[in-house]
């Protein structure tokens, strides 16, 4: 039921974000849409970066150990020292920052992202705390407040005509709002000496976050990628075009996976073994759930890319059909990660993610001079594929359980079906819209009938208590 209410907010946000992502894109146009989307990557490549290291270990460390309180405080001032640190480099440096990747234009964008850079990784500390003390509303509020903010102020300033510079304004006063409200609600004091050793808390989050930026950088180095080997901007729009739809399903479903890590690491410091084994198997059959659905919705990937985004990224919607399997594997990977980070982190299982950031660099600088945009989404495919199988296996391991395979077979059949479904279904226009959700309601009465998933009392007054606490 907290995966219900993160996945709510979620949804809240990623449509205020697509409301965001359709007035820019037919107001800046695809080279200052592109101009725009790069700078957000390079800054949120270090963004999320901190707050992917930082989320399970603020999750697990909070609701699993004794002293989480004093967790907490130690985490939101080392993380506010660390990423003013990386602020300051990224506007000192803005210049042969955006020369490095081919973009001089972007300097202006870097200087002013990199206050975001300072807030936002602050800000998602003290969301995670919400998240790991079971105050889903709370969290919820605190992102949706955020969201709304950065979509009110970004129409305020791009009318007023700076464009891509206060779309990326609207992203930091965004990421104060989303601060200033997580610092209230959580009670958890930044200016405090009730902390632990810093020696502690590397003790135990330096693999937890290894793993977790590791995996970062194999799910997000397509973007900048086509940038560098493309030297495009066009180019790197249209991409980013059909990225931010397919990262929107992402997001969506990462949250849940926070949830999952708090019920782990509290059924098992409680000692409850065989909760925590039942927990990770039903979040895992739901992790495949959302996947299929996403592959099987790539069918409309076209229609979805010119209805969110208008005729100008029309070409978006081929690498957004491809980009959907990625997610889909992505979320696995997610999965896997998670079980890994509920049982402890293990120094081998660095070397595979590391392998496959090399040779992905490898793969990009190869595939993507000579096919373009759409050979950068083939190798995104092949490392989500790869991390996915390897994060998974691991993490199955690890937690002590066997993979569903009778889950995964009725799945894939209820996925066949929702995508015969949408294609049959017009979808020009707004019609896109009757398609997926006609593909949607195939699925989900697919799943019922294959005895997938069944619905209860039990679920309904399971969501009454978790909303009435």
């Amino acid at each position: 039921m907290g995966s219900v209410i993160q996945v709510a907010t979620r949804l809240g946000v990623l449509l205020l974000g697509a409301l965001l992502m359709a007035y820019l894109t037919r107001r800046l146009g695809t080279a200052e849409y592109g101009r725009y989307a790069v700078a957000v990557m390079l800054v949120n490549w270090l963004t999320i970066g901190i707050a992917v290291a930082t989320g399970s270990t603020t999750v697990r460390l909070v609701a699993g150990q004794q002293h989480g309180r004093r967790y907490a405080v130690t985490l939101a001032q080392t993380v506010a020292l660390f990423s003013a640190a990386i602020g300051a480099v990224v506007a000192g440096f803005a210049g042969p920052i955006a020369d490095l990747f081919r973009s001089p234009n972007i300097a202006p964008l870097l200087r002013l992202l990199s206050l975001d850079l300072a807030l936002g990784t602050v800000a998602g500390i003290y969301v995670n705390v919400l998240i790991a003390r079971g105050r889903y509303a709370l969290s919820a509020a605190t992102s949706l407040s955020a969201a709304c903010a950065q979509l009110l102020t970004a129409f305020f300033f791009v009318e007023r005509g700076y464009l891509a510079l206060g779309a990326c304004a609207a992203a930091v006063i965004g990421s104060a709002v989303q601060l200033a409200l997580g610092r209230a609600v959580s009670g958890i004091p930044f200016f405090s000496r009730d902390r632990v050793a810093f020696g502690d808390l590397w003790g135990h989050a330096r693999l937890l976050a290894g793993a977790q930026l590791a995996l970062r950088v194999t799910q997000s180095m397509d973007l900048l990628a086509v940038k560098y080997f493309a030297n495009s901007a066009a180019l790197a729009g249209l991409y980013a075009g059909g990225q931010n739809i397919s990262q929107a399903g992402f997001m969506l479903f990462g949250p849940t996976q926070n949830v999952l890590l708090r019920s782990m690491a509290k059924s098992r410091s409680d000692g409850n073994i065989e909760e925590a084994c039942k927990t990770a198997t039903l979040y895992l059959r739901g992790a495949m759930t959302y996947g299929a659905l996403l592959c099987a919705l790539s069918v409309k990937a076209k229609d979805i890319a010119l209805f969110l985004l208008g005729p100008v990224f029309a070409d978006s919607g081929t690498v957004l059909a491809i980009l959907l399997w990625a997610v889909a594997f992505r979320v696995v990977a997610g999965t896997g990660r998670t079980l890994i980070a509920a049982v402890g982190e293990k120094a081998s299982i660095m070397v595979p993610l590391l392998l496959l950031i090399a040779l992905g660099l490898i793969a990009y600088a190869i595939a993507i001079p000579r096919g373009g945009i759409m050979a950068a989404a083939w190798v995104a495919l092949a490392l989500a594929i790869s991390a996915g199988l390897t994060s998974l296996r691991e993490g199955l391991r690890l937690a002590g359980i066997g993979f569903p395979w009778a889950s995964l077979a009725r799945i894939v059949c209820a996925a066949g079906s929702a995508a015969a479904v949408a294609a049959i279904v017009p979808s020009d226009g707004w019609r896109v819209l009757v398609s997926l959700s006609a593909a949607c309601l195939t699925y989900a009465a697919m799943l019922v009938l294959l005895n997938e998933w069944r619905s209860g009392n039990n679920h309904l007054r399971s969501l009454r208590n978790t909303l009435g606490g």
